[in-house]
């Protein structure tokens, strides 16, 4: 179409009509006929006379749509002959066909259906369709077919809870009350707004404290003997748990044990008595939580005695009653339980023991120091002096020896002897004077002895 004349095919006819073949579908032609009245004499050529051919290829027909939603459509047609693929073109309303973008979409379909999906809600759109026939052979572009979607209308719905301590909804859980908001698709794909006002009730712990002067305590319809903690559960209207815990403290007929010690001739007030004896007393007190309290003493006197051994040649005090460890005070101002007498006269003793308890006071008369108490007995002591080892006989069967130091500490007993020769050995002393006692059946004679 639009060649230059002298440019394009010429044929010749007898007649005056022609039949021109071999052309191509769907295309536009120029035609001019030009009369030939013999050898150099022909007319001007007249024309153009302009035409589209043809398509070998069938238009479809009876295009549809059906099943229109909100994001959705069906479409169909008619086959206009036996092809098999067609080509679809939509988009918005009144776009040029065959000048995609991006809101015109181009599909194939090997059926004479086709679904749309993804469209969007309350929009118009138009839809084409062409049948391909083969490589380079297609029909027409039929249509546009006009629908529209569904549009989505707002929707909201509202929901009041009362909830314990938590609640879940949609996936969520929520434990403070307040006012929230979720976005769901319906069925026709539409955004549904759902509001949650929501109340939480939390559950409680209720501390209770209470202290009773009875031996059982009545609570919540039980009745409790014995001091602890106990819970009940009560139900708030909202159907939430409350716990309850008792923290009781029974205090019936609570009573203090004192052990006191006193001197024999001191006193102690006790409540609003005052005691000398030794016993057990009781007083009622009015305890700070306004219960009878039983105080209980139990008092010791403590009443000390000493008395002084004079069976050796040391003289030794011996104490019984009060608590040890005793302090001794002699006369002659020694602090030792056992004294041996330097000078003749009478020797006193009394005893402080360790709670300051003062005994009474021990005398005894010592008539001579250094003499023989028993003459009847022959002693010896050899060698003397001598370096720690010696040998003592007497005369008569010795039942016992006692040696001391000059201040009257034991250094050696032997009080199973009956013997009357023994050697000793106390090459482990001090050098100096030891005494040596010797008792027998006729009494207490005594010996010096010189370690060197």
């Amino acid at each position: 179409m639009g060649f230059p004349i002298g440019f394009g095919f010429i044929d010749t006819s007898n007649t005056t009509s022609f039949t021109l073949s071999g052309l191509n579908a769907s295309s536009s032609y120029d035609a001019y006929v030009q009369s030939n009245c013999g050898i150099g004499d022909s007319s001007s050529w007249i024309g153009p006379v302009s035409f589209t051919t043809g398509n070998s290829c069938p238009n479809p027909d009876s295009l549809s749509v059906s099943n229109v939603g909100i994001t959705t459509a069906d479409l169909s047609w008619i086959a206009g002959g036996t092809e098999t693929e067609w080509n679809i073109e939509y988009g918005p309303a009144g776009f040029p066909q065959g000048t995609p973008n991006l809101n015109v979409v181009s599909a194939q379909s090997t059926s004479n259906s086709y679904s749309l999906t993804g469209l969007l809600a309350g929009v118009n759109y138009d839809f084409y369709v062409q049948a391909s026939c083969g490589a380079g052979d297609s029909s027409d572009w039929i249509g546009p077919i006009n629908f529209t979607t569904i549009p989505c209308g707002n929707y909201s719905t509202l929901d009041t809870i009362f909830a314990c301590d938590s609640f879940s909804w949609n996936g969520n859980i929520y434990t403070t009350s307040g006012t929230y908001t979720d976005s769901i698709q319906t069925t026709l794909g539409c955004d549904s707004i759902i509001i949650l006002e929501l109340t939480i009730n939390n559950s409680l712990i209720i501390q209770d404290n209470q202290t009773s002067c009875d031996s059982v305590y009545l609570w919540n319809g039980n009745l409790l003997n014995l001091t602890g903690s106990y819970l009940d559960t009560l139900q708030s209207i909202y159907g939430c748990d409350s716990v309850v815990k008792l923290n009781l403290t029974l205090n019936s007929n609570p009573s203090s044990l004192t052990s006191q010690v006193i001197c024999k001739g001191d006193s102690l007030k006790f409540g609003a008595m005052t005691y000398l004896l030794a016993g057990i007393y009781t007083d009622t007190l009015l305890s700070s939580i306004g219960c009878d309290s039983l105080a209980i003493l139990d008092l010791t006197v403590a009443e000390i005695t000493v008395s002084i051994d004079t069976s050796q040649a040391n003289i030794t005090a011996n104490v019984s009653g009060g608590l040890g460890p005793y302090t001794y005070y002699w006369s002659n101002g020694d602090s030792s339980s056992t004294l041996l007498p330097d000078t003749a006269g009478l020797y006193e003793i009394f005893v402080v023991d360790a709670n300051g308890c003062v005994s009474d006071t021990a005398t005894f008369n010592v008539t001579s120091v250094g003499i023989t108490y028993n003459t009847k007995d022959v002693l010896n002591v050899y060698p003397n002096p001598n370096n720690g080892q010696f040998v003592i006989s007497n005369s008569e069967i010795m039942k016992a020896i006692i040696i001391t130091d000059l201040r009257g500490k034991n250094v050696y007993t032997n009080k199973n002897l009956n013997s009357n020769y023994l050697n000793i050995e106390l090459d482990y002393l001090d050098r100096g004077m030891y005494l040596v006692n010797i008792i027998s059946k006729n009494g207490i004679i005594t010996k010096s002895v010189i370690i060197q």
